[in-house]
Order: C-alpha cells, then sequence, then structure tokens
C-alpha cells in the first residue's frame, strides 16, 4: 500500500520480471539464492490491473485456454477440465461460465465478475506466487470484497499472494497477513504483520487512528503528510485533559524521519517482524527431498518444477490456432462483410469493363501506308483494356484485402491480449502462425467471391484457374502487407497508412507512369517500382490475357509500350509471394520488437523472497 506515485505498481513489476519497459538493476533472493524471476515465470503469475482477454470467449474457454497454455501438454484434457472446473468453483463463477466475456459493444459479464476471471485465468496455472497489480481498482464495495475474499481463498490453498491495493475497506485490509507501507520515493514506512501495525504507529510514532476512520486512509494520509496527521491529532485532542494533552505535545516527525523511524526500528526488532535464520533454515529442510541418492534444496525443486512446465511451440501454435478459428466462427458477420466487399469490387468492375476487348495494331502493310507523322501511334493497340484491368484489379482487391487483415492482429484489445500472453510464456512464433493460418479462409476465398461475378462479365480469354492463381498470390501479399501496417502503425491511423501503401504500390506498378517511362523521368523511380508487389501482379495479369492474342495480332508493341516480356511471367508469378513472406518476417520481428523493447530509464532495487 502506499499513496499514488510511490512506486507500488513499479515495485511489482520489477519483483515479478514484468518491467519491460525499463532497465532493471538489483539483486533477488529466492530461497536464499540470487536468481531472477524471469528463471521462474512458469511457476509465477501476474495479474494486471487491467483485465486483458479475448472479450469473445465465455469464461470456462478463456480459463481452459489459459490453463492449456501453462501447464504441461502431459496434463491430459479430463484432468484439464477438472483443474479449470474446481477453479470455477473456488472464485465463485460457476453462474457465468458460458457467458461470454463481454465488452464495450456486447455486454457480458461484470467487473467484478471480470476480475475474478483474470485472477482465475492466472491462478489455473498453478503458480507457486501470484502477483495482482490493483485487484480492487474500480469495483465497487461489494465486488472488491468478493475479490479480496478470492485472494484469501486462493493463499489458503497454499499460493503465496502478493498484491497492491489501494485504500481498501477495513474488512479487505484484515484478510492480508502481511502488509507494505511506500511512501514518496518508494521507501518504506512500514513493513510487517498487518494487526500490528497499528501498534506501530500509535507506540513509535506516536499517531493514533481515529475512531470511525478505516485503518487504510490513516496510514496513507499519515505516509503522505505526516504533518498535518499530527496536527490533526493535536486538534481532535485539544480537548482533553491536561495529562492526556502533555502526550501529544510531540511535535510530529517528516516524512524522511518516519522512513529513518522505520528503518532503526527494523535493524532493532527484525525477529519480530521476519522470520530469523534459524526459521528460513527450518523452512528449507521442510521443502527439501531427497532425489537420486542426495537431497536437494527447496530453490533446486523450483528450478526442476520450472523445467517440467515448459511448453513446445507446437502445442501452443494448435491452442493459438483453435481459439482463432473458434472466434472467427463467433464473428462470422466481418467474414460475411469482408466476401460482401470483395464482391462488390468484382461486380464493379466487371461492369466497368464490360465488352472491353483488346484490339490489336494494325496490320503491318497499313502501318507504313500511315502518313509519317502518325505512323508511330498505328503501330500500337486500337484498343488496350488488359493494362486497365492489370492495374485497377490489384489496387481493388490490395485495398480490400489490406483492410481486412488490420484486424488480426492490429486491434488495441488484441495487441493487449497478446501482450499478457506472451509475458506469461506464450511462443511469439505460435500465435503469429496461428494468427497467419486465420487468414486463410478470406485468402482461398476472396478470389474465388471476385472472380464469380467479374469474369462472366469481363470475359477474358484466359481460363479461371490462370486468374485464379495470380490473384490468390496477390491476396496472400496483401494480407501480408496489412498485418506488417497493423503491428507498426496506431490503430488510428493504420486504416489511412494501409490505403496510403496500396495506393503508392499501385501508381509505380508500371501501368502510369510506364517502366520505361520511369526510367527516363527519375531512374530511383524505377528501382522503387522493383520493390512494388502490385508491379509484379500488374504484369502478371497482362501477361496472362495478351498471350491469346499473339496468334492474332503483333503483340510486341503491346510488350514494349509497357516494358514487359512473355518470357518474364514465371518470375513475375513467383515475385509474388515473395512479397508476401517478406511482409510476414518483418511482422514478426515488429511482434519481438515490440514484446522486448525497453525504456530508457532504469530501475534501482533490492529484494528478497523466502519460502516458497
Amino acid at each position: 500500500m502506499g499513496p499514488s506515485g510511490s512506486g507500488k505498481s513499479t515495485l511489482l513489476a520489477a519483483l515479478s520480471d514484468h518491467a519491460h519497459y525499463a532497465n532493471v538493476y538489483g539483486d533477488i533472493k529466492i530461497n536464499g539464492v540470487k536468481a531472477s524471476m524471469k528463471q521462474f515465470k512458469n511457476v509465477c503469475a501476474f495479474v494486471t490491473q487491467d483485465d486483458f482477454m479475448n472479450r469473445q470467449l465465455t469464461v470456462e474457454e478463456a480459463i481452459l485456454f489459459s490453463a492449456r497454455t501453462r501447464l504441461n501438454w502431459s496434463v491430459s484434457q479430463k484432468r484439464l477440465e477438472r483443474l479449470v472446473d474446481g477453479v470455477i468453483q473456488l472464485l465463485d463463477l460457476n453462474e457465468v461460465r458460458h457467458s461470454i466475456i463481454g465488452d464495450e459493444n456486447k455486454r457480458g459479464i461484470s467487473g467484478g465478475q471480470r476480475k475474478r476471471v483474470s485472477i482465475a485465468m492466472e491462478f489455473v496455472a498453478c503458480p507457486y506466487v501470484l502477483f495482482l497489480d490493483e485487484p480492487t481498482s474500480s469495483l465497487d464495495s461489494y465486488s472488491s470484497f468478493e475479490v479480496a475474499k478470492s485472494m484469501k481463498d486462493i493463499a489458503r490453498s497454499g499460493i503465496t499472494v502478493v498484491a497492491v491495493v489501494h485504500q481498501p475497506r477495513y474488512e479487505i485490509f484484515q484478510m492480508f497477513d502481511d502488509v507494505i507501507l511506500l511512501g514518496k520515493g518508494g521507501r518504506v514506512a512500514y513493513a510487517g504483520p498487518c494487526s500490528t501495525a497499528m501498534d506501530y504507529f500509535k507506540n513509535e510514532l506516536q499517531l493514533e487512528c481515529p475512531p470511525f476512520v478505516n485503518p487504510s486512509d490513516f496510514f496513507l494520509d499519515a505516509i503522505y503528510d505526516p504533518q498535518a496527521a499530527y496536527r490533526a491529532q493535536t486538534e481532535r485532542n485539544s480537548t482533553t485533559s491536561s495529562s492526556q494533552r502533555k502526550s501529544t505535545e510531540f511535535r510530529g516527525l517528516t516524512c524522511d524521519e518516519i522512513f529513518q523511524k522505520w528503518e532503526m526500528y527494523q535493524s532493532k526488532n527484525s525477529s519480530a517482524l521476519h522470520r530469523n535464520d534459524d526459521t528460513s533454515s527450518h523452512l528449507s529442510d521442510n521443502h527439501s527431498s531427497s532425489l537420486n541418492g542426495h537431497t536437494e534444496s527447496s530453490y533446486d525443486i523450483l528450478v526442476k518444477e520450472e523445467e517440467n512446465r515448459k511448453q513446445s511451440a507446437l502445442l501452443h501454435f494448435i491452442v493459438c490456432l483453435y481459439r482463432s478459428f473458434s472466434l472467427k466462427i463467433r464473428d462470422i458477420m466481418s467474414f460475411f462483410i469482408d466476401s460482401l466487399m470483395v464482391y462488390i469490387s468484382g461486380l464493379a468492375l466487371g461492369i466497368i469493363f464490360l465488352k472491353e476487348t483488346y484490339t490489336g495494331p494494325m496490320p503491318s502493310e497499313l502501318i507504313q501506308s500511315c502518313p509519317v507523322a502518325i505512323r508511330s501511334i498505328c503501330e500500337y493497340p486500337l484498343n488496350n483494356p488488359l493494362i486497365n484491368v492489370a492495374s485497377i484489379v490489384p489496387l481493388a482487391l490490395g485495398l480490400c484485402a489490406s483492410m481486412s487483415s488490420l484486424s488480426t492482429f492490429g486491434t488495441r484489445q488484441e495487441q493487449l491480449v497478446f501482450k499478457k500472453e506472451r509475458s506469461s510464456g506464450l511462443s511469439t512464433i505460435a500465435y503469429f502462425l496461428a494468427k497467419n493460418l486465420e487468414q486463410l479462409p478470406n485468402i482461398v476465398l476472396g478470389p474465388l467471391i471476385f472472380l464469380s461475378i467479374f469474369l462472366c462479365l469481363y470475359a477474358p480469354r484466359a481460363s479461371f484457374g490462370e486468374y485464379y492463381y495470380i490473384i490468390l498470390l496477390m491476396q496472400f501479399s496483401a494480407f501480408g502487407l496489412g498485418s506488417l501496417i497493423s503491428v507498426s502503425i496506431r490503430m488510428d491511423l493504420s486504416q489511412l497508412a494501409s490505403a496510403v501503401s496500396v495506393l503508392v504500390f499501385q501508381l509505380v506498378g508500371g501501368s502510369k507512369p510506364t517502366l520505361p517511362q520511369m526510367k527516363s523521368i527519375f531512374v530511383p523511380m524505377y528501382w522503387f517500382s522493383c520493390i512494388s508487389y502490385i508491379r509484379y501482379c500488374q504484369e502478371a495479369l497482362y501477361l496472362v490475357e495478351i498471350k491469346y492474342y499473339k496468334d492474332t495480332y503483333d503483340i510486341k508493341s503491346s510488350l514494349e509500350l509497357f516494358g514487359y516480356d512473355l518470357d518474364n511471367f514465371n518470375f513475375c508469378v513467383g515475385m509474388i509471394p515473395v512479397f508476401g513472406i517478406v511482409f510476414r518476417i518483418l511482422t514478426l520481428i515488429m511482434l519481438y520488437q515490440r514484446t522486448y523493447l525497453l525504456a530508457p530509464y532504469t530501475l534501482h532495487f533490492s529484494a528478497v523472497c523466502n519460502g516458497t
């Protein structure tokens, strides 16, 4: 406990290895051995102040997912379900176990129940230590009491519970065994049993909690502004007898003096507040076991337990994939809307290019008879809608695909849930692959939906399969581009960035200006076109159609005009998925960077954790 800004949450984050926003220096001793909590992330759990979870899942599904990704793969499904059922019963969530958690768009369970779900998702991992950052914040008095009662039940099961609480009611304060009171700058004003805190303030600091005042509020007021607390106490006692008034003529301590007072008191009375070395040794002996003919300390057992709980990325991938498709099926309306947009694009483009056919250049005999001034013009096709189709189709589908894929990684809720799950040990590569496979229905069915109407109206000479193959690869790349943008740019700007990116790629795709024109205008512009996936999509779509006219017309000029070559068809088709792979690799790198990026400031602390 402590006033705002005293470093409560920062200390908890540093102790639990969740202070990824800073460089942490100092020592932690676990069962007497210098170590880092990073080594024990599978046997520790952390409940954040905000409830980060997939709100579209039911209570039972959310807890079951956490259990499957946190416990060893050898735990059977039946045993896992029994464990989840026990946690639900313990935290009094049975009535809402099949209810959707809900969010601001879809109503679900209450705030207090949601907080207990957050606790259950961590408790189901069977941790040795459970850290909670302000679990009662933003809750009403009754909900706070229910959450605190759940924490007490967890502690009774043998798990160490460490929580940051802010002004708890007296009944909640009494539930805790020990309390650390932090003051300004993170300095300790008291650390010991809750039952002796009142006596310490009364006997050592000459501060007594007034009647009908919550002790928690009294402690925080005294730590934040001790002089005001002393003045208030003097005023309350102004009507007392002279003998009583004499005892209150204490000038009062400053904040620094209160901290120093505690340090002096701690050095003199450490045995009364903490377990001595003999007690710690006894605890360590009680947690030792004999394995393979030698005795292991409780720390060694903890290390082995950590190793036993490690999971494979394959299991995480399977669980994440199941969750992703479950949520996709549950949100089928979004898939329907995405498909509808693709269909409308195909319909609109089909109407635009209705009855449009390619008409090649005039025969060479007629060209030679043309006036010299217009002879070069006569060498080009009389009507060439192919380049328009080849440039607009990638633009339309690229916009639909990239916009659709922004929600895969980019929503605020998705990012926060991933960050929370990653800190709990979820494999980043497993999560990434599962989310990519989630896009598969859109990638595969999108071209089918588009071509089903577009080809009926446009009626090209190339087959359905040839168009589908190219557009399928194009969708693969466009979805990769959208995923990259979603993890690189804020959600409120990602839609604009996605539209601009696709538009820029289309502008340098080679239709206008053409590739030869780019070389003559500005060479770097041509180089930029080489890293545009739409350039290769456009050329492939153009070549797949114009090759069917080579027996009817001389298509040489139609190719030279845009710098294309029929022999480049396979190269263009091969380059399209390369961009999709590159976009996804960059997306994965950004996911890792987002997880491990540190802020430029430092935390210094020293802590000792005795016992298991």
